[in-house]
């Protein structure tokens, strides 16, 4: 927040009191970043139809995604609150250090977006700071936006080619939630930058080359999205998963702009998890997972639904791409499943072991 000066000093005292204020609610919050701008369009309900035309969005994927669905209504701010006059980003940092374990050969593991409910605590956070502003006597409300967009218009962060929002602090390793308030506030100034010439890092890395083209990406081919799927896991993606299990973070642990990024500020607010379940769960934990046990530790995590089901699909997928042939009881036990699903996958990891 902040920016160029007006011609009445009062106006200029009332906005930087108001900016102040909100400044230090997100202080008080925890809130690691915080932007505005005036509430303009975007080009986002484009790009979707475009996407589209080109098949890289399915109708399976329209129809339950709403931005997908009414994307000109995500491309525009004043959708969810008409007489808006300021949009509002606020910024998450995730990034913590916990050492993989130098033997991963049993093991699945889950991308760091999720290693703790940062969603959640975000959103709180987000609410939080709509209240405030009503308290203050001004309209405020949740923003149908894309986080990114949202991101890159309130000055917070800059978008690279493998479409994530990098903040210079904390790379990309940051959430972002979007609001709008009809209380008129300085933009902050947007961040000049983009990704070094020709650098194609987190295109090589992304191993189901879902990064189509800079800035594009193929939803149909990003394990993030594949591994939340209701339906059986693609036969062509299943060897390229690996021992994910949830998320992947190859094309970001690639990006020269995280080389040298800070931790998530400390202490971190969101709900921690048990140590056992993530990020690094052996692969007979997951099959071992109780409905409470997944409630608790996997449920703010993307699943089509956050059912034990869809965790040892996955975990069977890591089961088969181990390469540890005494794993193969795990998959055994499900050859027979009644559920077509779990039978499907069971038979392709113990096909891969036998090899």
């Amino acid at each position: 927040m902040g920016g160029k000066s007006l011609s009445s000093s009062l106006y200029l005292q009332n906005v930087a009191m108001l900016e102040d204020e909100i400044r230090d609610k997100a202080r008080e919050l925890s809130i690691h970043l915080i932007g505005s701008s005036r509430p303009e369009k975007t080009d986002y309900a484009k790009i979707v139809h475009e996407r589209i035309e080109k098949g890289l969005i399915t109708k399976e994927m329209i129809e339950r995604t709403e931005c997908f669905r009414t994307p000109e209504v995500y491309a525009d701010p004043k959708r969810s609150l008409p007489d808006a006059r300021t949009l509002i980003c606020i910024g998450g940092a995730y990034l913590e250090k916990k050492e993989r374990p130098s033997d991963m050969s049993r093991r699945a593991w889950i991308a760091r977006h999720f290693w703790r409910d940062s969603y959640t605590d975000l959103q709180r956070k987000r609410d939080a700071l709509i209240e405030f502003l009503r308290s203050k006597g001004f309209k405020a409300e949740k923003a149908k936006m894309h986080p990114r967009e949202a991101a890159r218009l309130t000055g917070i962060a800059w978008i690279g080619r493998n479409n994530f929002a990098i903040n210079p602090t904390y790379g990309s390793w940051t959430l972002y939630y979007p609001l709008v308030t009809d209380a008129l506030i300085e933009p902050t100034p947007r961040i000049q930058k983009s990704c070094p010439t020709n650098c194609r890092k987190c295109m090589d890395a992304c191993p189901t080359k879902a990064l189509a083209e800079p800035y594009v990406l193929d939803v149909r081919r990003c394990i993030n999205y594949i591994l939340e799927e209701d339906a059986p896991v693609p036969s062509w993606a299943r060897h390229l998963i690996g021992n994910r299990i949830n998320g992947c973070d190859t094309c970001q642990e690639a990006c020269p702009m995280n080389k040298k990024v800070e931790l998530a500020p400390q202490p971190l607010t969101a709900r921690t998890l048990d140590p056992e379940l993530v990020p690094f769960p052996t692969l007979e934990r997951c099959f071992e997972v109780t409905d409470r046990e997944m409630e608790q530790n996997y449920s703010h995590m993307d699943w089509y639904d956050p059912k034990v089901r869809y965790l040892r699909r996955n975990a069977l997928i890591a089961v088969g791409n181990s390469g540890e042939n005494d794993l193969i009881d795990l998959a055994t036990k499900y050859e027979d499943s009644e559920d077509p699903v779990l039978r499907d996958h069971a038979r392709w990891a113990i096909e891969r072991l036998s090899s």
